[in-house]
């Protein structure tokens, strides 16, 4: 059984564990933390965690307690979770454990001593840090993303509406039954928290705004995928990234009314909606359709109901 250090300190004054509700799961967190492989991840399956921690001396704990106990360490930034395509298992990581003095020392690892997991993909990580540093995540949004099986890997592939590869899905082996080294390299990169929540709320207020679902292509994920490749959750916070896209919408002049909304288009485009919307000239017109009202209360329901806004 592993073996490891709690940082009293660190436990006692943790912001993010003071966030936790209902307060009993608290400590809990003390429990957990002996879970944790070498390099502070473990198997994220509740069933195993419920069997482990809690089958032999704390039965009044159910397996759904454990499982609204691993939600709400998701939701308040300690626990971030990811699908590891090689098993095919979701894996956990405790977002700080990686401190000095709480973890074996790298010369135990380096000689593998220790048993480790998987390395956590380091910008889905990043991003989901950043978006927990302050506040905690909205249930619904922690909710719909462990649906997907995971936070903050696999958003960049289909609609992000439930389209997409799961973590089941393993990369297709070679011919001769062993996965080469080609096609480890070439494996896709985790996705950006911030893909889900804004392709969903783009997603829905141009069906709003037009009365019709989008047709966007490969060339709209894909813009809006290399958009926030390029630019960090800190560079490009979520809420920047929604304001332009209202003031896109709301743009009357004709050559951008003329691009259709698209997707693509927009995130080639960003910062032409910095200032505000595009307005036509006066006289000029528009196409006498009065959306913009309806596209503005979609898109402060979707904020509010995920949980990332102002």
């Amino acid at each position: 059984m592993n073996k490891r250090i709690l940082d009293g300190g660190g436990l006692w004054k943790s912001d993010k564990l003071a966030r936790m509700q209902p307060e009993w799961m608290r400590a809990e967190y003390a429990n957990w933390i002996p879970l944790a492989l070498a390099n502070g991840v473990f198997e994220a399956d509740t069933r195993r965690i419920w069997a482990t921690i809690y089958s032999y001396n704390r039965p009044e704990i159910t397996f759904d307690d454990a499982e609204e106990i691993k939600r709400e360490f998701c939701r308040v930034g300690l626990l971030f979770l990811w699908p590891d395509e090689e098993t095919g298992k979701i894996w956990a990581y405790f977002v700080g454990i990686d401190k000095s003095g709480r973890l074996p020392s790298r010369s135990r690892l380096d000689r593998k001593h220790e048993p480790i997991g998987p390395t956590p993909p380091a910008d889905a990580l990043r991003s989901y840090v950043e978006l927990t540093r302050s506040k905690p995540l909205e249930s619904s949004l922690v909710s719909q993303w462990l649906a997907n099986g995971c936070l903050g890997f696999g958003f960049g592939t289909g609609f992000g509406l439930g389209i997409g590869k799961t973590p089941a899905q393993k990369t297709s082996p070679s011919p001769d039954g062993i996965a080469g080294k080609d096609s480890r390299r070439h494996k896709a990169a985790p996705g950006d928290l911030r893909f889900q929540p804004f392709f969903q709320l783009a997603y829905e207020s141009f069906t709003v705004k037009h009365g019709r679902k989008p047709l966007w292509l490969g060339k709209d994920r894909n813009g809006l995928k290399n958009l926030l490749k390029s630019q960090s959750a800190e560079a490009l916070p979520f809420e920047r990234l929604q304001t332009l896209w209202r003031n896109y919408l709301d743009s009357t002049e004709a050559f951008t009314v003329k691009q259709g909304s698209s997707l693509a288009y927009f995130c080639s485009n960003l910062d032409k909606f910095s200032d505000g919307p595009i307005l036509a000239a006066p006289g000029k017109g528009t196409n006498g359709k009065d959306t913009n009202s309806a596209v503005e209360t979609t898109m402060r329901g979707f904020a509010a109901n995920t949980g990332i806004t102002h």
